[in-house]
């Protein structure tokens, strides 16, 4: 993410978040943001970090800042805060427990109204027009712009989502 690449860490049992550069290995920074994190997504700006019980979402923009504290970006209240996938307008937020996503727009600052998705979803990404879910045992699909919900069902209980891009789209889903 960003110039330069960096690899970001969350270390839930510790409360922080490490920054890494990607080329040399070096650690950038690190610091500690107490609460539980259950996932951390970037886009070309910014790193979104999800705190599931406390059920929100922070901006960190880079951790060899003096503080990460000290951000542009807004803190979002979202049910859940599971599992996110973010782009420089819109960042998706699961809510495991309520079956649901959350857009979140980031141009207008506002939690969009919730989409459901299916029963005991996992995992999200995107491609960037889609949104992918993993849920219990299919795949949603939700276009990003109309919000339109599609569904694959697949054998096995499916716990994690991640989407190639390049010519095409290819969607990997980790069936156990």
């Amino acid at each position: 993410s960003g110039s330069p690449p960096a690899v970001w860490v969350i270390s839930p049992a510790v409360a922080t978040i490490h920054q890494i550069d990607a080329t040399s290995g070096r650690i950038v920074g690190s610091n500690y943001f107490g609460g539980h994190m259950s996932d951390i997504a970037t886009d070309s700006t910014l790193v979104w970090v999800a705190f599931d019980q406390d059920h929100r979402v922070d901006p960190v923009p880079s951790l060899a800042l003096r503080s990460p504290f000290f951000h542009e970006g807004q803190t979002f209240a979202v049910p859940g805060s599971d599992d996110l996938a973010v782009t420089e307008e819109m960042l998706w937020v699961l809510d495991a427990g309520g079956e649901r996503v959350f857009p979140v727009d980031l141009v207008r600052d506002r939690v969009g109204t919730p989409i459901s998705v299916g029963s005991r979803p996992t995992s999200v990404a995107l491609d960037g027009g889609f949104l992918w879910v993993a849920n219990g045992r299919s795949v949603s699909r939700i276009d990003g712009t109309t919000h339109r919900l599609s569904t694959i069902a697949l054998p096995g209980r499916l716990s994690f989502i991640a989407v190639t891009r390049g010519p095409g789209t290819t969607v990997w889903v980790l069936a156990q």
